[in-house]
């Protein structure tokens, strides 16, 4: 589907491969799988004042820490 790169979070550290690849935290970040990890490591990961676009919702029981 013309992707560029793809990353395995059983892998590899997706923090660290993404802020490798970006030279630092990406500004942008849009999260479509919806679970509570996935949440929890962009809030890590997106740059201070960057934005999360949430394109998937995700269980209203779900927490993010």
């Amino acid at each position: 589907m013309g992707a560029d790169l793809s990353l395995n979070p059983l892998e590899e550290n997706i923090q660290e491969a993404v802020e490798d690849i970006l030279n630092g935290k990406p500004e942008v970040i849009i999260e479509c799988v919806g679970t509570s990890l996935t949440q929890e490591q962009l809030v890590k990961l997106i740059k201070p004042g960057g934005k999360v676009i949430w394109f998937r919702v995700a269980d209203p029981e779900n927490k993010i820490r």
